[in-house]
């Protein structure tokens, strides 16, 4: 086996990029990794990821080398009102309970997507507001171990 090398969370990304993105664009909402643009128009989807926090958030084989990675995402819906977010934020879930893998991305083996919490953050900028609405999900990266 090779190290992962950072190369899970890049995996993982492509997963959730890939469950998501064809029910929200059958929405007609665009799917940003990261953040939106200044010009995007709401309501827009982003997702980030990063190490699990609180657990062993890597796995490694006895040469040292990485073979699991357990990622945190959070998968946002930015909209102008809670009601505009919910036929997207429906997509979403149901695209990512569907999602228990394994399946194979760039090589690497997805699965274990767990929902965590799902949060609604209403945002305030100058005199307009608007709604951050979604959800913090778990998955596994590995190479070869299932």
């Amino acid at each position: 086996m090779t190290q992962l090398q950072g190369a899970e969370q890049i995996a993982g990304m492509a997963f959730i990029h890939g469950k998501i993105k064809f029910p929200i664009n059958a929405l007609n909402v665009q799917v940003y990794p990261g953040i939106g643009p200044r010009a995007a128009v709401v309501p827009y989807v982003t997702y980030q990821s990063w190490p699990r926090v609180g657990t062993s958030a890597y796995t490694t084989a006895l040469g040292g080398g990485r073979v699991l990675a357990r990622l945190r995402f959070r998968v946002v819906v930015q909209s102008e009102t809670v009601n505009q977010a919910r036929p997207i934020l429906l997509a979403i879930d149901s695209a990512l309970q569907d999602a228990q893998g394994p399946e194979t991305v760039s090589g690497y083996y997805v699965s274990n997507t767990d929902l965590v919490e799902p949060f609604a953050l209403p945002v305030l900028e100058g005199d307009e507001q608007y709604w951050q609405i979604g959800s913090y999900w778990d998955l596994t990266v590995s190479e070869g171990v299932t």
